[in-house]
């Protein structure tokens, strides 16, 4: 070590007569008199030689858990086991029974429960929080659980409140939430509203106590209960108990059978998925803004809430919204792919067609009506420019028959990127042709958005005739990666989140998302497009599922390996218009690159005799992680 190493390392040493307890305590002594002093703030002073007042200081230092028995005793000159005895001296006698002389006692000490302790077990009875407790008499909360479970101390089983309606006592029990049929609940059924009972089912418990909900828990870790049922207890003083007014606002607000619907359920447990999203929802309500801030709050208090024994652990709570976010629409996706193929089956097995007639027209007479339109339109001359333009509005955009495919152009795109949150009312193959009005909403919505550009039909004089297209495309492709790029996305919200650490990063983005939905939601839009794009790269070449194209063979489900062929042969009988060459078939299994995907869409756009001029870069050419990417520019350059 250098000596200017050994310079920066070395720490100046205390002042005499100050001693250094810890980073937030210390003593210092002039004379006979001693103060200690925590962050700088006087908390006792005495002589000395009063022993009592010294024991006192150790023991308040200790309640309030500015320092530790050893770091006490290192700094008074005692040892551990004298700290001990000094605080067992104060429970049982108080503050008289501090600053005993050395020796033995002349008489044994009583030991009822006096002092502190009694102080803390009636302050208990009369509905104080251990927090509360801890406030008043300036301990630390930990210190008063502590002593509570030393003294014995349990809290009185109190009835439930009653929240049951009159019944016929003929009329059968409410069914258990369990799997297993010879189980019955003996408690009798809640009352619920129709139409809540519609959507969610009646919750039931099979514990008498609510303060004590030990038997759903074992049902839970069995996997016999999906969620526990709220019981409340009946209590004199509940801090934050208003914000149960919300819950028929919520109940109406369909909260539950959409989260339901989305997520289905997230697997046996005590805290389930309607426990988790009312919880969340009041704890929202009582301005505790993330899960950590739960430390500060008495769980019991918190349980009686929401109608349980406690308020789940901050790791308990924090995995299961995890476990929300991961899934909720992946659950959403999964199911509408089932939705879809078993639709899709039946469509082709009754032997559905896309499009059949369009306005009383099939697909190829209204192409057939539209080269003839076109021929018109370019045997105008060039010059006429006025003429030409409002010929191509009246005849080309005006047409309905037109305007109607090219929706149908826009409807298969946008189907790629419709939103997991809105799968009920994204399009499947037997409305495609004749979607619902909230789907068509949906869809010019992310066509707006996205813009998609049909080269074909904003450029019929380009694309009118066979192997036409442009004479030249220049450009300059954007070199970007299309991955979620979180630096990128959050720096829009927090312009200081590029300095963070990961971690602390971390810790923002929770808190921008418990802060705001709507940040949550366009975080989650903004990686589903992403990973919508991949898909579309990926299958757009080989839409039909069947891996003539060279694409993936989409499975249809057991007993459906013909319609492949059914479905196949049907389309061989209509007259196809598509270039076979798709685009973004030499993409390659590396993340996405714009420059890639700019240079198959610029050649497929070219005229069949003419050369794209950008110039691919080397690891377009060299890659090894993209063996087509190698061979495409040097053939069909």
């Amino acid at each position: 070590m250098s000596p200017e190493q050994q310079v920066l390392l070395e720490f100046c040493a205390p002042p005499p007569g100050v001693i250094i307890v810890n980073d937030r305590v210390c003593l210092r002594t002039e004379g006979s008199r001693r103060v200690v002093l925590v962050h700088g703030v006087i908390v006792a002073h005495y002589d000395i030689s009063d022993r009592a007042a010294e024991e006192y200081a150790m023991l308040n230092l200790l309640g309030s858990e500015y320092a530790d028995q050893k770091e006490i005793a290192r700094a008074f000159v005692c040892s551990t086991r004298s700290i001990r005895r000094y605080e067992q001296r104060f429970e049982w006698g108080g503050l008289s029974a501090l600053g005993r002389t050395p020796g033995r006692p002349s008489e044994i000490a009583p030991k009822e429960r006096e002092g502190r302790d009694r102080t803390i077990l009636r302050m208990k009875e009369r509905g104080f929080s251990n927090r509360d407790i801890a406030q008043r008499l300036g301990l630390a909360e930990n210190s008063v659980r502590k002593r509570l479970r030393r003294l014995g101390w349990r809290p009185q089983p109190e009835p439930c409140l009653p929240f049951v309606g009159k019944t016929d006592a003929a009329a059968p029990p409410a069914p258990a939430a369990l799997s297993d049929e010879g189980v019955e609940s003996s408690g009798a059924p809640a009352v619920i509203s129709e139409n809540v009972a519609a959507h969610e089912e009646i919750p039931a418990s099979f514990d008498v106590n609510p303060l004590n909900r030990s038997l759903d828990r074992l049902l839970a870790a069995m996997g016999k209960l999906e969620d526990a049922a709220p019981l409340f207890a009946q209590t004199g003083n509940l801090p934050g108990a208003g914000v149960l007014l919300a819950i028929p606002a919520l109940v109406d607000s369909g909260l539950l059978s959409v989260a339901r619907k989305i997520y289905g359920s997230i697997g046996p447990a005590f805290y389930g998925l309607r426990t988790t999203l009312v919880t969340s929802v009041l704890l929202a309500l009582l301005r505790i803004p993330r899960p950590e801030t739960l430390k500060e709050y008495s769980p019991g208090d918190l349980g009686r809430i929401v109608g349980l024994d406690r308020m789940p652990e901050v790791k308990t709570l924090r995995r299961k919204l995890a476990r929300l976010e991961k899934e909720g629409w992946t659950t959403a996706i999964r199911e509408f792919r089932k939705r879809v193929k078993s639709d899709l089956v039946d469509w082709i097995r009754v032997g559905g067609i896309l499009f059949e007639a369009v306005g009383g027209r099939t697909p190829e007479e209204i192409h057939d009506e539209g080269l003839k339109v076109l021929e018109e339109m370019h045997s105008l001359p060039v010059h006429h420019t006025e003429e030409r333009a409002e010929f191509y509005r009246e005849k080309i955009l005006g047409n309905p028959a037109l305007a109607r495919l090219k929706e149908a152009f826009y409807t298969w795109c946008a189907v790629w990127f419709c939103p997991a949150d809105r799968m009920d009312d994204a399009p499947i193959p037997s409305n495609f042709a004749d979607p619902p009005e909230n789907t068509r909403r949906i869809l010019a919505e992310i066509q707006r958005d996205l813009r998609f550009l049909h080269w074909e039909l904003e450029f019929p004089d380009v694309f009118a005739r066979p192997g036409s297209g442009f004479d030249a495309v220049v450009g300059n492709p954007p070199w970007e990666i299309q991955k979620p790029n979180s630096r990128e996305f959050f720096s829009n919200l927090d312009p200081l989140y590029r300095t963070y650490g990961k971690q602390e990063a971390l810790q923002k983005q929770r808190e921008m998302f418990s802060g705001s939905i709507e940040d949550e939601r366009s975080w989650l839009l903004y990686t589903s497009r992403l990973k919508a794009l991949s898909n579309y790269t990926k299958h757009a070449g080989s839409p039909f599922g069947d891996g003539a194209s060279g694409g993936e063979k989409v499975y249809l489900g057991a007993g459906t390996t013909e319609l492949h062929g059914t479905w196949r042969s049907r389309r061989t009988g209509r007259k196809g218009y598509a270039d076979p060459a798709h685009p973004f078939l030499w993409q390659g299994s590396a993340d996405i690159n714009t420059y890639k995907m700019f240079l198959e869409c610029a050649h497929a756009l070219l005229r069949h005799d003419e050369r794209l001029p950008p110039l691919p870069p080397a690891s377009q050419v060299g890659s090894r992680r993209v063996p087509a990417g190698r061979v495409w520019p040097l053939d069909q350059g």
